[in-house]
């Protein structure tokens, strides 16, 4: 590490230039700030996304007895309402979470997650 810091200051622009354009980050979605509300939805539009009614998802989630808040290993937190929502979406339609990304409004990463828990949590 003592030896890259001569060798960047050795550099000329172009030099440099070159070097950070190879060192390229991808670009990183931009997450909704939102919070989903199931109870604005219109009954055409759930049983659209999850084939199923307000009415319906709400009792499915009361039918699956989980708790209020589901909490992943990972820390993410989701009403059950919501978690069920994820769950549901994601077996209605062949849709990638980063789709999901603006009706939920969380990462495709914490959608992923929260789906497996969900479906671990009714596989037991």
């Amino acid at each position: 590490m003592n030896g890259a810091l001569p060798f960047l200051l050795d550099l000329n622009s172009e030099e440099l230039y070159m070097l950070l354009t190879l060192y390229d980050h991808p670009e990183r979605p931009v997450i909704p700030d939102i919070r989903f509300n199931l109870v604005s939805m219109a009954d055409a539009n759930a049983e659209k996304e999850f084939r199923f009614d307000v009415r319906g998802v709400l009792e499915l989630a009361r039918l699956f007895e989980l708790p209020e808040f589901v909490i992943t290993s990972e820390r993410d937190k989701a009403h059950k309402t919501e978690a069920v929502c994820i769950l549901l979406a994601r077996l209605s339609y062949p849709n990638r979470n980063y789709d999901m990304m603006q009706r939920f409004g969380r990462s495709p990463s914490a959608l992923s997650r929260l789906f497996s828990h969900i479906g671990t949590i009714l596989l037991v």
